[in-house]
């Protein structure tokens, strides 16, 4: 940002007229850096002089020697830190990423480990095993891994969104999983094949879900829409993360590799700070969008609460818990028609009404189902004998009628209201819950419910 101070000339003298009076002989320009690492910078002040035309620098009281200390931790903060922090980040990024850089430091050392354990597996140094069969191996644990990664991406790509915090530590988990799978290799010699296969499988998941909740939390970081520069300066972090464990790897595997006592002491106890530093990592996260924990969780304390000011999206997300059981809800999937008799549940469309059937489930035995159908409503609710609630969606239903029906099964499920006393609280309660929302920041433009791909039309 510049500040400009102009000197003017005086009065006009002689044969100069008023304008020529008027041109400034001296124009001065004050630069301010306003990175926010250059914040207590004193600025650069310029001089301009219409006598030559030139720019110089003016080093009077505003010029300070600036401390190397302090130009390098400029230089540094500018180096691995978005443009514009804090502004341009998450309130949580900074603590996120230090916990992040804690376990990838955790991971590179125990690589060190693992990867020494791998070679004495596969027989390196020994006479009796041909550069062949190495290679051989070294391609089946390869080619297991693609596979592995392939169809995990196809069965799990559509969850990620729905828990980004469950599968960001999943990921870590996994690969600690493969990374210990490698350790114990040298101890089953006849097997060693198929556990470095394994091994290569829980990378590759390892690999998918964290690339995958990376993107996602890339986007969640970014208040600016500044998402190339934050993954960007995750890269350089990555990088820098890597050299110091590069240099620090060697003098900590000569330092450990005394016996195999030593070897699995340290692995066990980086294991350990592993998972704790993802685990810290993930609870940091303020995540603004309703999954199915999330949502519960702002539900139930909205129908609890006469205050509503628990429902700020700091307040849910450090309440929510990533490795919660799973609630009794499916939504968006097809009709199991071993379980949901399609006539009855059209028949009950038809009277714009709620009922309760007995079906046939299994031969002889009886069970009672509700069903809940509106026709001014775009879900049709089904609870069977079992207690598991199942939501129909139509082809109509955006993303707030998802919201709409979760709000329906959970008074369902925490409360003694069925039926069509259960859709009467539903429909007098979520305006202004959803009202509620919006004015804490919660986005409900994108409600990840982890919603299947069926819907129906039945009009």
């Amino acid at each position: 940002m510049l500040a400009r101070k102009v000197a003017g000339g005086g009065k006009a003298r002689g044969g100069v007229g008023a304008d020529d009076a008027a041109i400034p002989r001296q124009v001065t320009f004050t630069a301010h850096d306003i990175r926010s690492s250059h914040y207590n910078a004193s600025p650069t002040v310029l001089e301009w002089s219409a006598v030559d035309g030139r720019v110089s620098s003016v080093k009077g009281a505003t010029w300070r020697v600036t401390n190397i200390v302090q130009l390098l931790r400029r230089e540094l903060f500018d180096m691995f830190l978005p443009f514009g922090y804090p502004d341009s980040v998450s309130d949580e990024y900074l603590t996120f990423q230090m916990w992040d850089t804690c376990q990838a430091m955790c991971s590179y050392l125990r690589g060190v480990l693992a990867t020494q354990s791998v070679l004495e597996s596969v027989g390196v140094g020994k006479d009796s095993v041909t550069p062949l069969a190495a290679a051989l191996q070294w391609v089946m644990r390869d080619g297991s891994g693609m596979l592995g990664g392939l169809f995990f991406a196809y069965i799990v790509g559509p969850k990620f969104d729905a828990n980004v915090k469950f599968w960001r530590l999943y990921a870590d988990v996994i690969n600690d999983f493969g990374l210990t799978l490698d350790m114990l290799a040298p101890f089953f010699p006849l097997y060693v094949t198929e556990i470095l296969c394994v091994s290569s499988v829980c990378k590759a998941m390892c690999g998918v879900a964290a690339g995958a909740t990376r993107s996602s939390l890339t986007a969640h970081f970014a208040k600016h829409e500044n998402m190339a520069d934050i993954a960007a300066k995750e890269g350089s972090q990555e990088t820098f993360v890597n050299m110091v464990g590069l240099v620090s790897g060697m003098y900590f595997a000569n330092a450990v590799n005394q016996s195999r006592t030593t070897v699995w002491m340290a692995f066990i106890f980086l294991t350990g700070f592993h998972v704790v530093a993802n685990y810290l990592a993930v609870t940091t996260l303020c995540i603004p969008t309703l999954n199915v924990q999330r949502a519960y969780l702002a539900i139930q304390r909205y129908r609890s609460s006469s205050t509503k000011q628990s429902l700020s999206v700091v307040d849910i997300n450090h309440a929510e818990v990533i490795w919660g059981p799973r609630l009794p809800i499916s939504m968006g999937h097809h009709l199991p028609a071993a379980h949901v008799p399609l006539g009855p549940l059209l028949a009950a469309y038809r009277c714009d009404c709620w009922q309760r059937f007995h079906m046939d489930r299994c031969a002889r035995l009886k069970h009672v189902c509700v069903c809940v159908v509106r026709r001014d409503e775009q879900y049709v609710l089904w609870e069977d004998a079992a207690g598991h609630i199942h939501v129909f969606l139509s082809v109509h239903a955006k993303p707030v009628d998802e919201l709409r029906a979760f709000y329906h099964v959970t008074i369902v499920l925490t409360s003694p209201a069925k039926g069509s006393g259960a859709l009467a609280m539903m429909q007098q309660e979520f305006p202004l819950f959803y009202e509620t929302m919006h004015q804490h920041e919660w986005k409900l433009t994108h409600i990840p419910l982890g919603t299947g791909y069926v819907r129906f039309n039945w009009e």
